[in-house]
């Protein structure tokens, strides 16, 4: 089965090749809608009830389409009248996290029962990352193709900076040679059983998921863009985790136009210290380490660094609460000291003096909460690190039932383990590199397009694989180059790109998301 995944990554091939060719599983074979087919029809000619049909082809959701290429599973044939051939179907969606039984219903548009009803095993476990659960689908069987039987409410409208600009007639026809080094582990996954069904979970070495996903929305992007006219030549090599083979690959690309990755700072490192002047901008994809921008030229990272994170946190507070009472609160940790002294500096300068009140905890333990109770409003900024401090601290402060308190910490923070309605409850804002729109226009299409071909739910790693691809792809088209990075900012399916060239000559991105909890969801702060 992961020949057919790691088919497209194992030579040097054209973007427009993309999805014409992918090879098809020998269980299965491929039929082409034709005009007035109906999936009762195509259900009966090949002894396959609706069910098994729409499982395999989660696009029907949305209609049959004329010239559609559905997967056929070969089974033993059965009489026709043992077939279950009623209207109703599903389709299979795999937990994610941040999903929730509130954004599952609103993505497909279906009740809380509804959901209840087809996966009754949800009341007791909830929701599981990584597990399939259905999702109920109405089809009508005697529909001819190109009548549609689902509508997908539609996002809003593309922004512009999603659009395509003009491509000048000078770059039309023009090819880029792009590379791609991740960690796919290839000799251990062709070494796994892989003679499963298709529904089943596949089999695939753990460590070489996050790249797969990765490598799949970069291609879905390469593959949007490339129906605009980019025309890209695609070198993939495998890298596992090791610096030798991250720089042996790296040397097959340096008269390359763009290079993405490795996944690992140590493998990036491999490369920016070997690597000649003038080469290909070398993009980093997950690394937040600070010496990959600031020690060498040419590298572009996309993951913000933790200090990065605190200077925004910083910024937030002076742009958004100055007005409010601040109170300042960390433990006696070497990381906690270094984050508050950081951001001491930041608001000595731009804030009042005294406008911060400051309260040090030591071993973890915070000695009552009675300074809240003073004040109409009272923004609590928590720049720890620590879980066992914040576990505690967010408990005491919920139990306290305060409606004056809007709690401010880093990323970490939301990842505590204690109820998500604490969050709700203390107004829980935080900054985070990445915030996914799954009611836009854009997504809708990723989305749809992830889960017809790879049968699966999209990672948030398989998003950032698209956002890069087409920010960048998009670049080359439009321009020709990458000499326009600083003065391009947009934001995609869940990225924001903001880039800022240093001293080296290297690129750091330095956009940002606030986030807040509202209704148990997470949205953006105004």
């Amino acid at each position: 089965m992961l020949k057919k995944l790691f088919v497209a990554i194992v030579m040097v091939f054209s973007i427009m090749a993309y999805g014409q060719n992918d090879t098809i599983d020998q269980k299965f074979v491929t039929h082409e809608v034709q005009p007035k087919e109906t999936l009762y029809g195509i259900c009966k000619k090949y002894s396959i009830d609706q069910e098994t049909l729409v499982k395999y082809n989660p696009q029907l959701a949305d209609g049959l389409k004329i010239g559609q290429q559905l997967l056929i599973p070969v089974v033993e044939r059965q009489p026709v009248e043992n077939l279950y051939l009623a209207n109703e179907a599903y389709l299979l969606h795999r937990v994610v996290k941040g999903n929730t039984i509130y954004s599952i219903t609103k993505e497909y548009g279906i009740s809380t029962q509804q959901l209840y009803d087809i996966n009754p095993e949800l009341v007791e476990t909830g929701l599981q990352v990584g597990t399939l659960i259905r999702i109920p689908v109405k089809i009508d069987l005697k529909a001819p193709a190109d009548t549609v039987i689902r509508e997908v409410s539609k996002g809003p409208k593309l922004t512009p900076s999603l659009r395509l600009n003009t491509v000048p007639d000078s770059l039309r026809g023009r090819s880029y040679k792009v590379g791609v080094i991740l960690p796919f582990y290839l000799q251990i996954n062709d070494s796994l059983d892989l003679n499963r069904a298709l529904e089943e979970d596949q089999i695939v070495f753990p460590k070489s998921e996050i790249a797969l996903d990765f490598y799949y929305g970069l291609r879905i992007a390469l593959d949007t863009l490339a129906k605009q006219g980019l025309q890209i030549e695609l070198t993939v090599e495998d890298s596992e985790n090791d610096p030798f083979f991250s720089w042996s690959a790296y040397q097959k690309m340096e008269d390359f136009d763009l290079v993405i990755g490795p996944l690992y700072t140590d493998n990036v490192l491999a490369i920016a210290n070997r690597r000649r002047e003038g080469g290909p901008i070398l993009v980093s994809p997950f690394s937040k380490n600070p010496s990959i921008v600031y020690s060498h030229s040419k590298n572009v990272q996309i993951q913000p660094s933790d200090r990065q994170m605190v200077d925004f946190l910083a910024q937030s507070v002076i742009e958004k609460f100055r007005n409010d009472h601040l109170f300042l609160v960390y433990t006696d940790t070497a990381q906690d000291l270094e984050n508050a002294k950081y951001m001491r500096e930041k608001f000595n300068y731009y804030l009042d003096s005294g406008k911060v009140r400051e309260i040090e905890v030591y071993d973890a333990q915070i000695d009552g909460l009675d300074w809240l109770k003073e004040y109409d409003t009272n923004i609590v900024i928590v720049p720890s690190i620590d879980k066992v401090f914040m576990t505690d601290f967010i408990t005491q402060l919920n139990a306290e039932r305060l409606d004056n308190v809007i709690v401010i910490g880093l990323s970490d923070i939301e990842r505590l383990n204690v109820d998500k309605s604490y969050f709700n409850n203390l107004n829980l804002h935080f900054p985070a590199t990445q915030a996914p729109q799954y009611q836009d226009s854009l997504m809708i299409s990723f989305l749809s397009q992830y889960r017809s071909r790879f049968h699966d739910e999209p990672s948030r790693f398989s998003i950032q694989g698209f956002d890069i691809g087409y920010f960048f792809g998009r670049m080359l088209l439009e321009t020709g180059s990458l000499d326009e990075l600083t003065s391009r900012k947009e934001r995609l399916l869940q990225n924001g790109f903001d880039f800022r060239e240093n001293s080296r000559g290297s690129f750091v991105n330095k956009h940002v998301f606030l986030l807040r909890y509202e209704d148990f969801e997470r949205v953006i702060a105004d």
